[in-house]
């Protein structure tokens, strides 16, 4: 007869544990154009080693700082153009692919345009790192 009290006590412990468990608050921020994002429309997202976050939008790249978005940092003449592939290879470079099929490298430092070797007439739409650090 003792056993239906603790096993009803038990029950009850672990269904209160359980809700506490759900009660997490997860903080989500939008950002827009009026938090200085210069298009409404992201194609992609990457993280330096830094910490900055660096989106791609059809209107060129913006930087993110934690607090406010940079644009100032590209070459003019990539500043208006549509980013749609981004990615960060094994020495920590960022490559980003644009619309018009120009390449960017970001070396954490400063911007090198890329030169394909070849006349690039699409959207670069990925990027991929071979095991002997070649990028395609």
């Amino acid at each position: 007869m003792q056993r239906k009290p603790t096993v009803l006590l038990f029950a009850l412990g672990i269904f209160f544990v359980s809700l506490a468990g759900k009660s997490q608050e997860y903080r989500i921020t939008n950002y827009g154009i009026s938090e200085g994002i210069t298009y409404p429309f992201v194609y992609t997202i990457s993280q330096d080693d830094r910490g900055f976050v660096w989106i791609g939008t059809g209107m060129g790249l913006c930087r993110f700082d934690g607090f406010k978005f940079t644009t100032d940092m590209v070459p003019d003449t990539l500043s208006g153009q549509v980013v749609g592939a981004s990615f960060k290879d094994s020495s920590g470079a960022l490559w980003f692919g644009y619309q018009s099929g120009n390449i960017v490298r970001y070396n954490g430092k400063s911007f090198e345009l890329i030169s394909a070797g070849a006349e690039i007439n699409s959207s670069i739409t990925g990027f991929a790192e071979l095991t002997d650090g070649i990028i395609l």
